[in-house]
C-alpha cells in the first residue's frame, strides 16, 4: 500500500454521562483512496405524515480508505479532503509472498453526523 492523502485522525474515547461521544485529540495521518464519494439525494422516509409523498434531502458519503494496519478503529472520525466521516468497518488484507502478514487495514466510512 502507498498512501496517497493526508488526513487527520480523531479517535472517540468513549461516552459521557448524557451518551455525547466524547473525542480524543485529533492526529495526522496517511492514507490511500480507494473511493471517496458523496451525494445528496432523497430520503427513504417521509417527512410529514401527510399523504404528499414529500422527501428531504440527505447527504450521505460512501468511502473506502487503506490505513497502515491498526492505525485506526471502529467509530473514529476520519477528515480527509474536507470530508468528516466515520469508520464503520475494518478489513486487514494480506499481501501475497509476504509469508501472510497483514499488509493494510481496508477501512469503510459513512458520513459523519
Amino acid at each position: 500500500m502507498r498512501p496517497n492523502a493526508d488526513c487527520m485522525i480523531t479517535p472517540t474515547l468513549g461516552h459521557d454521562v448524557h451518551g455525547a461521544e466524547q473525542m480524543g485529540t485529533a492526529k495526522p495521518g496517511r492514507c490511500a483512496v480507494v473511493k471517496l464519494s458523496a451525494l445528496s439525494g432523497p430520503t427513504s422516509v417521509r417527512t410529514d405524515s401527510s399523504a404528499s409523498r414529500g422527501s428531504a434531502q440527505e447527504k450521505t458519503a460512501d468511502a473506502r480508505l487503506l490505513f497502515a494496519p491498526g492505525s485506526v478503529s471502529i467509530d473514529d472520525q476520519i477528515l480527509i479532503l474536507g470530508r468528516k466521516l466515520r469508520v464503520i468497518s475494518i478489513d486487514p488484507r494480506v499481501k501475497l509472498g509476504r509469508g501472510g502478514k497483514v499488509d493494510h487495514d481496508q477501512v469503510d466510512l459513512l458520513i459523519w453526523v
